[in-house]
């Protein structure tokens, strides 16, 4: 290939005369390596080993959280599927003014990583790393948690756990107040299960499935399992219940009441039953009594009468008139006596007759008795039958509306509250999602980098070759192949590429380009530690594919001057071309006509030094639009964010708690490219804050909703469920300023008819102040602080990648510009000699020379500006189309007036050692022989 080495030493002349080019090239590809590596080495290595490591600690698929501890027959339905599952259940713990939560150590699904020490023994314990190194604590430490001293043994991570959060739906995770700590089974059962200084159980079930289809198989299955709405210990679970069941059980009461009313009814009439024939009996008695009184007594009035009448016969008339004649008695006395007796006769008699209508009294009231007596005892007996029939009757109701409410009116809820996948679950591999956006980013960024260096690389190749044409055209006389000049010119820019490459990838996986970063990421995130390595992503993007590039390139450029004749490459023959100059150049001076034709003449160096300056510029934007995302987000969550603490309930109340604003609320989704895209529903009152003008069918929706997706005023939106099972068309009525993220208001009563919800209850809480609730009636909630942390931090972890993406294309800018100038000046080295000689100091030279430069710089910046804020925002755009808000990527006109001047100001750097390359040329070039 180099027979006699002739063409190596001409390639080792070429570097030794042109390294300060050269030198900048490789500096050019070392930047611009350097800042790709940093920008992409941290994503790569987290998303690589974060993803290989859970899945050595055998990540779970998904969980599922119960209310309930699940029965023997409810797992064995779910193996039953094929699903392996496995309990991860924890008690939380308050220590250190921090919450600890406590498990028992994995054996199947998310093992426990240790970064030191050993897995938990009988009294021991294993820390989270972050918690660890926040409270202090280090291997062979004690730990108190409760009455009962445990020792630290390890400390790691769990795959489960990668952002340490205290619930899934919070924003940011605190290690200074919470972490998860892991026990033997024995100490867990015996202990921690049981201790009265831990909260209640955390049912907490993680499963791994055979195929991503049998999720749906196991959420149809879970969705079965309920558990009796009485035996739940949640307040607002029973205040339902209360609601419910108060009619039904004063029912219930009432008929209880009645059936022991019919009782005492039915022992009443026993009891008259009882007495009715014991009256009957006595009446009885007492009648044959005066019936076996009666004759004797009849027989011996009937005498006492005839006695009576017998001697009052005796006493009559002419008896008393004979005694009187006789003298014994007066006539008065006489008379007297005769009224007398008579008056006694008649007073017998009517005696007598008494006697006998009570004799007659006494048959008919012992007849009449009798009579009463039978009848009373046989509607007795009737009313004790009746009577036995109501209380049967009345039982029975009883045990039919028990049974009815038993089967009926039973408040059966579902026994888990929340089945995730791990896809969705915030906790799990957030660290490798909190990247994703970065390496989308990547492609666009590598387009940049490799047009830049191809185009650079190419530019410099083409000069030389176009210097070299005779050099080229005589090695071609002498016999020397096309294929080994090919290999002459193709060798050094691929040596130069694959050098700085490998410097720049060096450099930017080390401890001062991304590793810098990833000690920020570990800092944050749980997972077990990682060593800064060089992943084959890495060593592609930056050394194969690089030089391939390169390689395509310039064999192209190369080829285009190699297939011409030979005669044509010793003549150095050049295509003339008739530059046509703008008529108003004729009434300028020389020196304004001078450099307005020194632009038109070498235009294609201009257009060169403008799309580099464009590409440059590119990238600067790339940081700005970084820069402006995140500290436009920072700011609107502080802005947009009306309520310093939100809480979402699991059930509907209407208790709210003192400093609160309670409204209705839902969880809805867009389906966007099917891509379902959340979007928080508000129901509001008329006295509410939040206003909403929407009718039965309407809807309002915030800004940030209506910017993402180009939504206006009568417009139709599309919200439904998740799974797509049931899905609302609602028209925009208005579109306001209000919340982070994406939301939408309409009435409360009408979302309560949506939801199925009572009416005056509500499930949104938002306060200024802290919402005293119960932790178990919370289904999410969030602060203000962890919305503005949670923007924070994306800053800080991304910070330096935008100062790289800011700073390293400023320093390719001003090499690059100095590069491509000095081919201009090279080229024009000849004519600036014979100014010289005429007599044209450096000053006027460079007025003439290098001036021109000023107006390229300045018109190429303007233009490259708006184009290139266009197309980075369209392309961040893309990348971002998922993100659950609107981003900005707007900053102040004055960011874009810094732009130019600091363009302007490299270019003036430039200047400085462009002037020196200027007062190098001397007049006597112009007399040197050229070829």
């Amino acid at each position: 290939m180099f027979k006699n080495n002739i063409l190596l030493h001409r390639i080792q002349r070429i570097v030794k005369n042109s390294w300060p080019t050269f030198f900048g090239l490789l500096l050019i590809v070392f930047f611009l390596s350097y800042a790709v590596t940093a920008f992409s080495a941290r994503s790569d290595i987290i998303t690589t080993k974060v993803t290989e490591m859970a899945k050595e600690n055998n990540v779970e698929d998904g969980c599922f959280e119960s209310v309930f501890k699940l029965n023997k027959s409810e797992i064995d339905k779910i193996k039953d599927l094929g699903v392996q599952i496995q309990e991860n259940f924890s008690v939380c713990f308050t220590l250190d003014n921090a919450t600890l939560r406590v498990f028992k150590n994995r054996d199947n699904i998310d093992l426990v990583a240790l970064d030191q020490g050993s897995y938990p023994n009988k009294g021991e314990i294993v820390l989270e790393k972050l918690y660890a190194k926040e409270h202090n604590y280090t291997i062979g430490s004690s730990l108190k948690i409760g009455d009962k001293d445990f020792i630290i043994s390890g400390i790691g991570s769990s795959p489960d756990y990668d952002k340490v959060k205290e619930n899934m739906s919070d924003l940011v995770s605190y290690p200074d107040i919470f972490g998860t700590a892991f026990v033997c089974d024995d100490d867990f059962n015996n202990y921690i299960a049981k201790s009265p200084d831990g909260q209640s159980m955390i049912y907490t079930y993680a499963y791994k499935l055979q195929t991503p289809e049998d999720f749906t198989k196991l959420k149809n299955l879970t969705d079965t399992f309920v558990y009796d709405a009485r035996q739940s210990n949640d307040k607002n679970i029973n205040e339902l219940v209360n609601e419910v069941y108060t009619p039904i059980e004063k029912l219930q009461n009432d008929i209880s009441l009645l059936v022991v009313a019919t009782n005492q009814i039915k022992d009443g009439t026993q009891k008259l039953e009882d007495g009715a024939i014991y009256v009957s009996e006595e009446a009885k008695k007492a009648i044959d009594f005066v019936n076996s009184m009666s004759d004797p007594i009849k027989k011996d009035a009937n005498n006492v009468f005839k006695n009576i009448e017998h001697v009052l016969g005796f006493l009559n008339n002419e008896a008393i008139d004979a005694i009187a004649d006789k003298g014994l008695i007066t006539k008065e006395y006489a008379a007297k006596l005769k009224t007398e007796v008579n008056d006694a006769k008649q007073e017998v008699q009517n005696v007598k007759d008494e006697y006998t209508n009570l004799l007659n009294s006494i048959n008919e009231l012992s007849n009449t008795v009798l009579n009463i007596t039978s009848q009373y005892k046989q509607s007795i007996s009737q009313l004790d039958d009746g009577v036995e029939k109501l209380n049967e009757n009345i039982t029975n109701m009883q045990h039919r509306v028990n049974d009815v409410i038993d089967t009926y009116v039973v408040i059966n809820l579902p026994k888990i509250s929340l089945i995730i996948p791990a896809s969705e679950n915030t906790r799990i591999l957030n660290s490798v999602n909190q990247q994703q956006i970065f390496l989308d980013l990547i492609p666009i960024i590598l387009f940049f980098v490799f047009t830049l260096l191809a185009y650079i690389l190419g530019i410099f190749i083409q000069n030389q070759i176009e210097n070299d044409q005779v050099i080229i055209g005589s090695m071609y006389a002498l016999g020397v192949k096309k294929r080994n000049i090919l290999i002459q010119y193709l060798l050094i820019p691929i040596l130069i590429c694959l050098t700085g490459s490998i410097l720049g990838l060096i450099a930017g996986s080390s401890s001062i380009g991304s590793g810098a970063a990833l000690i920020e990421t570990t800092s944050k995130y749980s997972f077990p530690e990682i060593h800064q390595t060089i992943t084959p992503f890495i060593v592609l993007e930056m050394l194969i594919i690089p030089v391939c590039i390169v390689f395509l390139v310039n064999i192209f450029l190369i080829y285009s001057y190699l297939n011409k004749p030979c005669l044509s490459l010793l003549q150095k023959k050049t295509k003339n071309k008739n530059i046509k100059l703008p008529k108003f150049i004729n009434k300028l001076s020389f020196n304004k006509a001078f450099q307005i034709g020194h632009i038109f003449r070498h235009k294609s160096n201009s257009l060169i030094m403008a799309f580099g300056i464009f590409v440059c510029l590119c990238f600067v934007m790339c940081g700005l639009n970084s820069a402006a995302f995140c500290m436009n987000n920072i700011e609107k969550t502080k802005t947009a964010t009306s309520f310093e603490y939100q809480a979402f309930l699991k059930y509907p109340t209407n208790n709210i708690p003192s400093n609160c604003d309670a409204y209705v609320g839902t969880a809805a989704y867009l389906d966007i490219d099917n891509n379902p895209q959340q979007v928080y529903v508000i129901g509001v009152e008329d006295k509410d804050e939040i206003k909403v003008n929407a009718k039965k069918d309407g809807i309002t929706i915030n800004k940030d909703l209506a910017a993402k997706y180009n939504y206006n005023i009568g417009d139709t939106i599309v919200l439904g469920s998740q799974d797509k099972n049931y899905r609302s068309a609602f028209i925009i009525d208005n579109i306001i300023d209000n919340g982070y993220g994406f939301y939408a208001f309409m009435k409360a009563n009408t979302l309560r008819e949506y939801l199925g919800f009572r009416q005056n209850t509500y499930n949104v809480l938002m306060s200024q102040y802290p919402i005293n609730i119960d932790h178990n009636s919370i289904a999410a909630q969030t602060s203000k602080r962890d919305i503005v942390t949670m923007s924070e931090s994306f800053f800080d972890d991304n910070k330096q990648t935008i100062l790289t993406l800011l700073i390293i294309p400023i320093i390719v800018l001003v090499i690059a510009v100095y590069l491509i100038t000095s081919i201009v000046i090279r080229k024009s080295q000849f004519s600036i000699s014979a100014m010289k000689l005429f007599g044209y100091r450096n000053k006027e030279v460079y007025k003439l020379y290098l001036k021109p430069n000023n107006f390229n710089v300045l018109i190429a910046t303007l233009i490259s500006i708006p184009i290139g804020k266009s197309l980075t925002v369209f392309l961040y755009s893309n990348v971002t189309k998922t993100l659950p808000f609107c981003p900005d990527y707007s900053y102040s006109i004055w960011i874009y007036l810094i732009m130019v001047l600091v363009t302007f100001l490299c270019y003036k750097l430039v200047e400085y050692f462009l002037k020196k390359k200027l007062n190098n040329i001397s007049m006597n070039d112009i007399v040197k022989t050229r070829d």
